[in-house]
């Protein structure tokens, strides 16, 4: 359910929802000039990951100020097993609009994909969570986004290298 939302307050929704959706907006944008050649580029896979999970720290920081420690790892891991899993269908369906593309450098836009699909297991996490813990946030729901990164970038690699084995 969404027992999460429902228990923020008006300010917390308005603070963190807004700042996801720009930095999916952001990352879908950066994807989309991933795979076209020759398009100008404004901000590097790592750069965007850098900002963006900055971002995201400094609006939970702000929204989450119970500071208690209760369960840390085993709620946490369960929030980002939960996370992965809802990143997994918005992760394949990126990885079949990308195949319409040509990436030039793959690694990079699986990353970002990676990002897109993490962004979206956070909006999950943000609407069920009720764990309002600010370490538990700040670590298990934004942990999402680089794990799913590079899992993404990690399939990225396997794919060009089976790729570069099936045409020699």
């Amino acid at each position: 359910g969404f027992d999460g939302f429902q228990k923020m307050d008006l300010w917390d929704r308005a603070l963190i929802f807004p700042t996801l959706g720009l930095f999916m907006l952001v990352a879908a944008q950066t994807l989309v000039k991933a795979v076209i050649p020759g398009s100008r580029r404004r901000v590097s896979s790592r750069s965007l990951l850098a900002l963006g999970m900055l971002a995201l720290i400094a609006v939970f920081a702000l929204s989450f100020r119970d500071y208690h420690v209760e369960n840390f790892v085993s709620s946490g891991v369960a929030c980002l097993l939960t996370g992965l899993l809802h990143a997994l269908p918005v992760a394949l369906i990126v990885w079949l609009l990308l195949r319409r593309g040509f990436a030039v450098t793959p690694v990079a836009a699986g990353w970002i994909a990676g990002m897109l699909a993490g962004l979206a297991g956070i909006g999950v996490l943000e609407l069920h969570c009720v764990n309002f813990e600010a370490a538990h946030v700040l670590v298990w729901h934004t942990a999402v986004i680089p794990v799913s990164g590079a899992l993404v970038a990690l399939a990225a690699t396997i794919w060009q290298r089976l790729r570069r084995l099936g045409s020699s």
